[in-house]
């Protein structure tokens, strides 16, 4: 089965609504679980049309080609699974700040009201709930278990590249277009369903306007993940 492993930030509305498209009731979501498309909300719902699983159905019942979702490497063993892992990678220093102004900005957010004023010193340094986006990448492609909030070493580091580095797709936020072909070479994409850029967190500041302070900052924050991001981008010649 494909597992597609989406790190947050990384374009996943527009992805997840390409996939639908791609693979239809095929098509399964997971976050904290399997849930499967329910017909009857393709246009009530178009963006998150999913519903649970039956409990009563294994993963080889429900007839599907792809998994798609927040999840960490691994959770083939999990259901059984022999998988082939695609992914879309973004620099990290964008995804985090991305995700920063996205909690900032989202009034519906369950951090919005504790991050809304909030600089972003303080944000990486003392704000317990934002620790386990620091070096995020690394444990979701080194598959630490589900402990996030424990700090990644370099072991951790190597573990990530180890699984990445076997995905049969790693994509780029910025080169989508290769993306695509590769899906179209690979897992017989429809070269004709192109994706939107869909979700994107407005009035941000980016790594260029920052402060030399709030570089150093975020730099930091994202110190394991920039060495596997730019492992990958010289690894598939990016």
């Amino acid at each position: 089965m494909i597992l597609s492993l989406h790190m947050e930030k990384c374009g996943g509305t527009s992805l997840k609504a390409f996939l639908l498209r791609q693979y239809g009731s095929k098509l399964a979501h997971y976050s904290s679980g399997i849930e499967v498309v329910d017909e009857s909300k393709l246009q009530s719902k178009p963006k998150h049309p999913f519903v649970a699983a039956p409990a009563n159905k294994s993963v080889s019942d429900l007839n599907l080609e792809m998994l798609h979702g927040h999840f960490s490497y691994g959770l083939h063993e999990k259901y059984g699974l022999k998988p082939r892992y695609i992914t879309m990678l973004r620099h990290p220093i964008d995804r985090f700040l991305s995700h920063f102004y996205h909690v900032k900005q989202r009034s519906i957010h369950p951090l919005h009201e504790q991050v809304k004023d909030m600089e972003l010193r303080k944000f990486v340094h003392s704000f317990a709930p934002a620790k386990h986006l620091q070096n995020f990448m690394v444990h979701r492609y080194a598959g630490t278990a589900d402990n996030q909030w424990i700090p990644k070493t370099s072991a951790d580091l190597n573990k990530a590249w180890h699984n990445l580095k076997d995905f049969e797709i790693v994509g780029f936020l910025s080169r989508r277009s290769e993306f695509l072909a590769a899906g179209v070479e690979k897992l017989g994409w429809d070269a004709d369903c192109g994706f939107p850029n869909e979700n994107t967190t407005q009035r941000r500041q980016h790594y260029k306007d920052l402060t030399k302070d709030d570089r150093k900052v975020v730099e930091y924050a994202c110190a394991l993940d920039i060495e596997l991001y730019s492992r990958a981008r010289n690894h598939f010649g990016v």
